[in-house]
């Protein structure tokens, strides 16, 4: 009689896991140094989880430079490496960043990219809003409902009107 657990052979890590992301919470990110090593570490745990994920990176604080419409060299060259890897970040109160592997709003035939957006006071809102519609999307396999929507994501127009610059993955 072989020894074999109710549970079978696990065939790969994913199978095995049953989240639905992974997030790197800081208090304060202080600067571009900081931010690309936060990107790298995540980016690495994302690539071992072996298929798409929210990823993202929470800090409380975020430093002045990163809402900057020419985005640090140091910056750019880590998002590109991560290609999307990470695919949420949330920078302080008013920076969130967001990955578009195909498509974005209002845009037709877009390159995989990072878009950087100043949503004054609201970029933790939307930081969560992404986690829990990914989450939703992940389990129901449905979008979320329109009145969901409105709720997650309150800004007329779209976030799309505070978009402050794009990190395209081609160098």
């Amino acid at each position: 009689m072989k020894n074999e657990s109710t549970f079978g052979t696990i065939k790969s890590l994913s199978s095995f896991l049953t989240g639905f992301g992974i997030r790197q919470v800081k208090s304060r990110i202080t600067g571009a140094t900081q931010l690309t090593q936060v990107i790298d570490k995540l980016s690495v745990a994302a690539e071992i989880v072996c298929k798409p994920i929210f990823s993202g990176i929470f800090s409380f604080e975020g430093y002045d430079g990163i809402l900057n419409r020419n985005v640090n060299r140091q910056v750019r060259s880590t998002l590109i490496r991560s290609n999307g890897k990470v695919n949420h970040l949330c920078i302080g109160e008013n920076c969130f960043i967001k990955y578009w592997p195909e498509y974005t709003p209002k845009q037709e035939n877009v390159r995989p990219h990072y878009s950087f957006y100043e949503i004054n006071d609201l970029s933790f809102g939307y930081f969560i809003s992404n986690l829990v519609e990914d989450v939703y999307i992940a389990t129901v396999g449905a979008n979320l409902p329109g009145t969901l929507t409105s709720m997650f994501y309150p800004i007329e127009n779209t976030k799309e009107a505070h978009k402050l610059t794009e990190v395209s993955m081609e160098m």
